[in-house]
């Protein structure tokens, strides 16, 4: 699970170099915990399978980014939250082909827990029997693309937060998500 107070988002590769996590959150556990307190429960994750890249890890983190701030290397698939010390907490992400396209910097307009989700139509008109279905969309759930969570960045980059067993996938975040209710 992600919660983050983000000053915004960006997209970078320098300065970054990886170290490990001692303890419970090492990249090689044989799980990630459950999370039975979800509005949808999630199982324990086996993560004996998934490389440890992707795997939520600290590094040290040499840009000039204060703490707080979310950034995204889409090309390494990467997330980066920023912490004091020169250090940032890591995560495998999927991007899809917004994410690949933005460039400088964002803010984060929005976060999302258990996200709607709509193919876009030229999801559907490529792959009808896979998105049709979902035409109307697809309400959260540990089934949804988007994941258990998702930060919408200025310019409709996404950076979803998956419940998924599965590695990211590397066009995971492709569809849309409609406006959040005003409250």
């Amino acid at each position: 699970m992600l919660s983050l107070g983000v000053a915004g988002c960006s997209v970078t590769g320098e300065g970054l170099r990886t170290v490990e996590f001692a303890g419970s959150q090492s990249p090689d556990m044989a799980h990630y915990a459950a999370r039975g307190a979800e509005r949808f429960p999630i199982e324990a994750v086996d993560t004996s399978h998934i490389d440890t890249q992707l795997l939520k890890q600290m590094v040290d983190y040499r840009a000039s980014y204060p703490p707080g701030t979310v950034v995204v290397d889409p090309h390494r698939r990467f997330l980066y939250l920023v912490q004091k010390g020169k250090k940032a907490i890591r995560y495998g992400v999927g991007v899809g082909r917004e994410g690949l396209a933005f460039a400088g910097t964002g803010t984060v307009q929005e976060k999302r827990e258990w996200p709607h989700w709509t193919p876009t139509p030229a999801m559907i008109a490529r792959e009808p029997k896979r998105y049709a279905k979902w035409a109307r969309g697809m309400d959260g759930g540990v089934g949804n693309p988007l994941g258990a969570r998702r930060s919408i960045c200025s310019r409709t980059a996404r950076t979803p937060a998956t419940a998924s067993t599965a590695p990211p996938s590397p066009t995971a975040s492709a569809g849309r998500s409609p406006p959040a209710a005003s409250a």
